[in-house]
């Protein structure tokens, strides 16, 4: 049986000032927010910090940004989050309340269920955006699970949609990259695939004599899916030529793969995948379990969707230099810049590091006779074309200048000579080389590293995203798209400015920005010219 908790709150403050006006009384016109129907839903107006209110005390120590975020949340339409509710029972709060908390609890790093109920109580810009309420931790939790398909698309993109509305932003450009963050997962309870094989037979056998237990079959069906995933992988792994005895598998979340973090460690971890406009909002946004050109790729096929805008331009590094993404971009008409090499270091097509092994990028292909020439102007011809099990046409070219080389330990450890392997899509990447030797080109994917690096720095540093709180793939894009929605909405009020002059308005006109904006739009002068007007300093015809 469910344990019902008391519902917490702060008290209003009733009590009546001897020279300022008080909180304004229940029903009168100044209560901007009344209450909906069905819902908690008090208004912010009574909560008072001494005998300023809590919106004027936000504003006066520079957290204006909070209470314009608070009224974007009163306008936002609420009716489909309103819509999962039952219209008996207890009063629920508000959509708007929660969502609040945990917009704000994101944008400062709590993430956790605990750590949002204690930020409610104790933080005033928390308290503020839930109008003194302090939900409990497991209201929290249930209100994420209620409205999850709602997270983790609709809302993304409705914010997205209203912020470019409002701030005439361009999203027809952008500059897409990824990044590695650990999962919820132990790294230390990851299993080989004996062990996997082992642990998922021993549950079966439990499940099998005793199949009145819901707990033992659970566990055989979650651990026979961790060892299905884990022999998958394995397979795709041996196709690829690759030793696959080593590959581990987390059983608690089978979909986290086993990867390197930033740090160098090995763990379970997920590439989450975002879209970067210049003004650095995250357009689209994504994760995936490791593939990041895949999970770009997906994110290309429904930008229109997501942004209602068509897209022209995407910046990529050289980690999304993949026939798929070069592919699509020729069939679809979109410019995509992607080098081979580290822009970053002015190598722009890829290279074997100093004293190792030539790689295929240090040969030229020559169209014209079919053949590769190799750094030191030996020719590779053609000795084999077969076709790969997935349909790929591939052709094999072989040095035979064997005994001649002056540099054979960099060249192959092979007796028989350098091989190199040619495919249909190579024609696409060396395309794409040629377009970056371009000096616009490359002016123009100097951006790149401005548009989005800081994105995940923020996300990183100031949201503390260097690990997952939840368990499972849609989870994990559910907590990543919350990360998304609370660094775009942050941005946008606190750095832009959004709803500024609106709110200001609604305060009484208090610390107007009227000379900022003319500076900004007539120049120096006609701004010292507006304001001297505005003061009676001068006169108004002279």
């Amino acid at each position: 049986m469910p344990i019902k908790r008391r519902m917490k709150s702060i008290p209003p403050c009733d009590q009546p000032f001897l020279f300022e006006p008080g909180p304004p009384e229940p029903g009168s016109a100044s209560q901007t927010t009344p209450s909906l129907p069905g819902f908690v839903n008090p208004p912010r107006t009574r909560l008072y910090f001494g005998d300023l209110s809590f919106e004027d005390h936000l504003i006066d120590n520079g957290f204006g940004w909070i209470v314009r975020l608070a009224q974007y949340l009163d306008q936002y339409d609420w009716s489909s989050f309103e819509a999962q509710y039952h219209p008996s029972g207890r009063q629920p709060l508000h959509p708007k309340l929660i969502m609040g908390l945990i917009l704000y609890g994101f944008m400062e790093g709590v993430c956790s269920l605990r750590g949002l109920e204690k930020l409610s109580a104790k933080d005033l810009g928390a308290n503020y955006l839930s109008a003194g309420q302090i939900p409990d931790h497991s209201t929290i939790g249930k209100f994420i699970l209620r409205h999850e398909d709602l997270l983790s698309e609709e809302f993304f993109q409705k914010t997205l949609q209203d912020i470019a509305q409002s701030l005439h932003l361009k999203l027809d450009e952008v500059s897409g990259d990824g990044t590695v963050i650990e999962a919820r997962a132990s790294h230390y309870k990851t299993l080989k695939k004996e062990a996997m094989r082992g642990a998922a037979e021993a549950a079966l056998r439990a499940a099998e004599d005793e199949p009145e237990s819901s707990v033992l079959v659970e566990k055989a069906e979650r651990l026979s899916r961790a060892n299905q995933e884990l022999q998958r992988r394995a397979e795709e792994k041996r196709k690829k030529g690759k030793d696959a005895s080593q590959m581990q598998i987390s059983p608690l979340e089978p979909e986290a793969v086993i990867q390197p973090l930033k740090n160098k460690a090995c763990r379970p971890s997920y590439k989450p995948i975002i879209f970067s406009s210049p003004d650095r909002f995250i357009a689209s946004q994504t994760v995936i379990p490791s593939n990041e050109a895949a999970g770009a790729l997906a994110l290309l096929e429904t930008y229109q969707e997501t942004t209602g805008e068509d897209l022209r331009c995407v910046l990529f590094d050289a980690g999304f230099h993949t026939s798929e993404l070069l592919g699509y971009s020729v069939e679809n008409n979109l410019d995509i810049l992607t080098p081979s090499g580290r822009a970053d270091r002015d190598r722009w097509r890829k290279q074997g590091r100093e004293g190792k092994k030539f790689v295929k990028h240090d040969f030229r292909y020559d169209a014209v006779n079919d053949v590769y020439v190799c750094p030191h102007g030996f020719e590779l011809p053609v000795v084999e074309r077969y076709t790969t099990a997935s349909g790929e046409s591939v052709r094999r070219y072989r040095c035979g200048a064997v005994g001649h080389c002056p540099q054979p330990e960099r060249c192959t450890d092979s007796s028989r000579g350098r091989t190199i392997k040619r495919y249909d899509f190579d024609e696409l990447k060396e395309a794409m080389d040629q377009v970056m030797e371009q000096p616009g080109a490359r002016r123009k994917y100097k951006k790149r590293q401005g548009m989005v690096e800081p994105v995940f720095g923020y996300l990183r540093g100031r949201q503390q995203l260097s690990k997952f709180h939840r368990f499972g793939l849609c989870k994990v894009r559910l907590e990543f798209a919350l990360h998304a929605v609370a660094y775009n909405l942050k941005r946008a009020f606190k750095v832009f400015g959004m709803m500024q002059v609106e709110a200001e308005n609604a305060a009484g006109g208090k610390k107007t920005y009227l000379g900022l904006l003319c500076f900004i739009s007539i120049g120096r002068s006609a701004f010292l010219r507006v304001i001297f007007v505005k003061i009676g300093g001068i006169n108004q015809n002279a």
